[in-house]
Formats: structure tokens, sequence, C-alpha cells
């Protein structure tokens, strides 16, 4: 069984039976661990937060991380292409092993226009997944009616996003907040 509790760094926990769930088979305890944050997470933003839908261009950063590797999975199982981007060429590697179509740098200067450049016509992603604080220089990659997700902010800062961007391309900025979304609809599935 896996799940979580309030608490950590402990050895051993007490959780309630009913936030528990079976260990897919095959599966070890340490993969499991994984599952439980980063896939409800990636699931909520991608389909109920971003209704991503076969064909659209999701560009998912940090995509070899925990959430971003769920991320790339979930797009992929929708039928979208998976623009990646990480800061090192092993990264970049582990996300096209999980399925990522394309690999972009982000520590590349001009890694939102290498993406736009992916896309067709250059219209920029339908969607990006950004669990780093990338938004402000996502937009500019972005396609007019596409879906920021806002997932997190592992690169530290908390961004600030010049709203007249939103606005002049018709995009949609929402946030995930798993504890209150994710849980409940990934676990209603299982």
């Amino acid at each position: 069984m896996f799940g979580a509790t309030q608490g950590a760094f402990a050895t051993k926990v007490a959780a309630p039976e009913e936030v528990l769930l079976p260990v897919p088979e095959g599966w070890s305890f340490f993969d499991a661990s994984g599952l439980f944050v980063t896939a409800p997470t990636s699931y909520a933003a991608l389909v109920h937060r971003a209704n991503i839908k076969a064909g659209d261009y999701v560009l998912v950063h940090a995509a070899a991380g925990g959430v971003g590797l769920a991320a790339v999975q979930i797009a992929k199982a929708y039928g979208a292409i998976v623009i990646a981007t990480a800061g090192t060429k092993k990264k970049l590697d582990v996300a096209k092993s999980f399925g990522a179509d394309h690999c972009v740098d982000y520590n590349k200067k001009d890694w939102d226009q290498e993406v736009k450049k992916l896309t067709p016509k250059g219209r920029g992603v339908d969607i990006v997944y950004d669990p780093v604080g990338l938004l402000a220089q996502s937009m500019k990659c972005t396609a007019w009616n596409g879906r920021l997700l806002v997932v997190g902010f592992a690169g530290g800062d908390i961004e600030k996003l010049a709203t007249n961007r939103i606005l002049l391309k018709n995009t949609s900025v929402v946030g995930i907040h798993w504890v209150s979304l994710s849980y409940d609809l990934f676990y209603q599935r299982c």
C-alpha cells in the first residue's frame, strides 16, 4: 500500500486506510512513492485545467523531474506533441526516453524561439506546463488562445507576469494545487 498523511521526516507513520492505495503490480515501493503527488498533479493540470486534446503542442518545463515526467507521459497518452525543456543533456535524454517528441535546453539564451520553430508555422505551443517559474519567457512561444499552467516555482523566485501579454495573446493562466484538486480527481479513477 502507498499514500500520504500529515507529518514528514519519520521512520514510521500511521495513515488512515481510506487514503492508501495498492501498489500497482510490478512496481516497487520506490516507484509508488513517486506516483502519489506527481501523477495526480500533472493529470489534473493537463486534463482538468488545460483541457488537453490530441494534436496540442505542449511545452513541459523541467521535464526530467517528477511532475515533469508525469506531464510528458500524460500529454503523450492524450495524443499531444511534447516539447520538453531541461537544463542538461542528461535530463533532456531522460525526458526523451519517457516520450518527449522534442527537447530544448532552457539555459540557452533564445530557447523560446527554438520552441516556437518546432510548432506548425511557428505559431507557438498550445499549453505551457510550468513547475519552474518560466511563464514570462514562455509567453514568447505561446500560441493564440494558449493555456499557461502554474504548477510551482522550483526555480526559486515567484515571477511577475505582464497582464497585457495575457490579453494580447488571449491566453489563460491557471494554477493547480494538487491537494485541493488532483487528489480527488485521481483517486476517483482508481
